[in-house]
């Protein structure tokens, strides 16, 4: 097997700021337990491990890879991203609730993103296993990121009013109105 220069490229970008959160921890406390029963949380933190195991041992062997692709330019999107929020945790004065807020209508970026760089880094080196890795991520890591945001008390940020599209009132003409 080879070793993968853009794959190992990816494995650091996103393990790094992990090793900047253990060395810089947030400021307001250590992390509460995440709510629900404790084979809830054994499980999903087992494929969330399985996951970030699987996903590096395929992303630093991947076979030659696209990197003038769609899918390789989407990885690097999400990764850029993902330090991106990383940076805003480090600017605002590193509180928990800027590790599991919603960015820019993301839900759960740091959960979302680097999940997203693996499956789309799959894609461009048409790689199953990395693929496969990228959804027992995407499991354990979204559902822990989303139990660990409940347990620090941030809600989930509200719908874009302006999103919405109007809903026509009965009677006000148009199709079937009267």
């Amino acid at each position: 097997m080879d070793v993968s220069g853009p794959g190992i490229a990816l494995v650091v970008a996103v393990l790094a700021p992990n090793v900047l959160h253990v060395a810089l921890p947030p400021r307001d406390g250590p992390l509460p337990p995440p709510e629900g029963t404790l084979v809830v949380v054994r499980a999903l933190a087992t494929l969330e491990r399985v996951g970030q195991a699987g996903c590096v041992a395929a992303a630093v062997t991947l076979p030659g890879a696209a990197l003038v692709s769609a899918p390789a330019l989407a990885a690097g999107l999400c990764v850029v991203a993902y330090l991106g929020v990383w940076a805003r945790y480090l600017a605002r004065g590193r509180r928990h609730a800027d590790l599991v807020a919603t960015v820019a209508r993301l839900p759960l970026p740091l959960a979302v993103l680097p999940v997203a760089a693996f499956a789309s880094a799959a894609v461009a080196a048409r790689s199953s296993w990395l693929g496969a890795a990228a959804v027992v991520l995407a499991v354990g890591h979204v559902a822990m990121t989303a139990r660990t945001r409940r347990a620090v008390g941030v809600r989930p940020a509200a719908p874009d009013p302006r999103a919405q599209r109007p809903r026509a009132r009965p009677g006000a003409g148009g199709p079937g109105g009267a």
